[in-house]
């Protein structure tokens, strides 16, 4: 990548004529590596590359935090202070690294903020030797980080319309295999070096991406953004009362009902899993390379849940009786979890069964959600939604350290079967008042397809 400006450099200098005079064969091979490292140094492949590394670095070491808090002495109590301290440092962040990213910092120097942020707080998590020093990291990395929200923009200028979808899916994509290779070496480095090893690591990553986005993707490839005229004051109260009033109005019946029910679900899920790495490492005594292999082999039984089972089931069954019947079968495996202590069962049996459950739930959730909303106010009511979700984010740890701390480690597949249990009643109430279409609907639509 880094080869292509100093090739461009050298073709310049070379007499007139030189390149004529060398043979075929090697003009062609030129040529191939050339327009090879050309295609994969275009900002785009950049870009994505660098989204891979930083949540590489973020998978080698948020999995390990909860052990790193727990050398220093830390209760699930304060474990959940911790997480609540950095989800409301996130939600201030998003919003300051969003205005100065629209604004004079740019979005390219708004990623390296993020960069340099995330970089120095996890070395500060690898070096720290106190809990407050733990918890200064992760404000700052709240704070700082937001690289999610800087690399979907920046694939939106770096795209036209025809080609955004695919830009933004190969932009999951990558997040997802970073973190399916990066828990499992994790796991590995933290085995062999130590539980502070994968903090060095992640902020060497960190350091890299700080220097590839600077050297290789220089802010005249991004472009223009067009500088829009504030609107008067009387303008921006109209249209913020204009999208309140819309939002309210979207949310008005099966939609509000669906809003409510996916951030219940949000709170339950967060507060029951917000642990569960502790809870594998005290009960099942597995190492941190087996840790690390479950969650991966966890994401790609996810991926291919998506991809392959979630349609073809929504197909045969409705989505309210499959909803139901997976938050059934939900609770009735972590309850059997809760009644034996043998790990091959837990991995052969409990784990994949509550990743295929909770991939289908969250996917017909989601589903149901969309069809509750108009389409023309799908965008207000989205906002709301991350709004809502970020509040939860801060609340959630805090109302799960203090169940788990109560009732030990231990019972943490007890409480996540009964937060299943208590998500049954509402569900069956808020997706059955959304009509899904009817078998024969779908057959007729399928027939004129």
């Amino acid at each position: 990548l880094i080869a292509t400006p100093i090739a461009r450099r050298v073709s310049t200098v070379m007499p007139y004529g030189t390149v004529g005079m060398m043979p075929k064969s090697s003009k062609t091979a030129n040529g191939s590596v050339s327009s090879l490292l050309h295609r994969f140094s275009s900002p785009m492949n950049v870009l994505l590359l660098a989204v891979f590394l930083d949540y590489l670095g973020v998978a080698l070491v948020v999995p390990n935090l909860i052990f790193r808090f727990t050398e220093l002495g830390g209760t699930p109590e304060s474990y959940g202070l911790l997480s609540s301290a950095y989800a409301a440092s996130q939600l201030i962040g998003g919003v300051a690294i969003g205005f100065l990213a629209d604004g004079r910092l740019g979005r390219k120097r708004a990623l390296q903020l993020s960069f340099l942020g995330a970089g120095v707080s996890y070395l500060v998590v690898g070096l720290s030797d106190t809990i407050f020093l733990l918890v200064v990291s992760r404000v700052v990395v709240g704070l700082t980080k937001q690289t999610m929200t800087c690399s979907t923009a920046m694939v939106t200028l770096l795209s036209d319309e025809a080609s955004r979808t695919q830009a933004l899916g190969r932009l999951s994509s990558m997040m997802t295999f970073a973190f399916i290779v990066g828990q499992s070496a994790g796991g590995m480095l933290s085995q062999r070096y130590g539980r502070r090893a994968p903090c060095f690591v992640a902020s060497g990553l960190f350091g890299m991406n700080l220097c590839l986005v600077e050297v290789v993707l220089p802010a005249t490839h991004l472009p223009a953004q067009p500088r829009l005229e504030r609107p008067h004051n009387g303008t921006t109260f109209a249209t913020l009362r204009a999208s309140l009033l819309r939002s309210r109005e979207a949310l008005r019946g099966a939609g509000g009902r669906m809003l409510l029910l996916r951030l219940f679900y949000g709170l339950l899920m967060r507060s029951s899993y917000s642990m569960h790495s502790l809870y594998e490492s005290r009960e099942w005594a597995v190492s941190p390379a087996v840790s690390g292999t479950l969650a991966s082999y966890n994401q790609l039984l996810g991926l291919a849940i998506d991809w392959m089972v979630v349609g073809k089931l929504v197909s045969r069954v409705p989505e309210s009786q499959l909803l139901c019947i997976c938050l059934l079968l939900s609770s009735l495996n972590s309850g059997l979890e809760h009644q034996h202590r043998q790990f091959y069962v837990y991995a052969g049996v409990h784990l994949p069964v509550s990743a295929v459950l909770g991939r289908i739930i969250r996917t017909c959730i989601a589903s149901v959600f969309s069809k509750a909303v108009p389409a023309e106010d799908i965008g207000v009511v989205l906002s709301v939604l991350d709004v809502c979700s970020s509040a939860i984010n801060v609340v959630a740890p805090l109302y799960g350290g203090l169940i788990i701390g109560r009732l030990g480690v231990a019972a943490q597949p007890l409480v996540a079967s009964a937060h299943y249990l208590l998500l049954l009643p509402p569900t069956w109430v808020a997706v059955r008042a959304v009509v899904p279409p009817a078998p024969a609907d779908r057959l007729s639509k399928k027939k004129a397809a």
